[in-house]
């Protein structure tokens, strides 16, 4: 999982306009503000052998620093299975 620490307010104000274009929709998250922002990045397709030595493995680099960011476009996306496998369908984009 990758998981990302806003530098600015800029990652809350954006959750604040999604929040107030979601309105009555936008129950789940309604009264949730968040200090994190993150994304998975690798899925197991099966058992893991050792879980403990995974578990240490990703403790030890907590708070690894891979890279900074800044995302200028943003996108609703929805995954769908084509029959072979799963994919992502951008529903809308809008640039930051």
């Amino acid at each position: 999982m990758a998981c990302a620490e806003p530098a600015d307010g800029t990652a809350a104000d954006f959750a604040q306009a999604l929040a107030d274009e979601l309105g009555a929709d936008g129950w789940l998250e309604a009264d949730f503000h968040r200090s994190i922002w993150y994304s998975t990045l690798v899925h197991f397709a099966g058992p893991i052998d050792d879980p403990q030595r995974l578990v240490t493995w990703i403790t030890e680099r907590r708070e690894t620093l891979i890279a900074q960011a800044t995302f200028d476009t943003a996108q609703l996306i929805r995954y769908a299975f084509n029959g072979h496998h799963t994919e992502l369908v951008t529903l809308a984009s809008v640039v930051l």
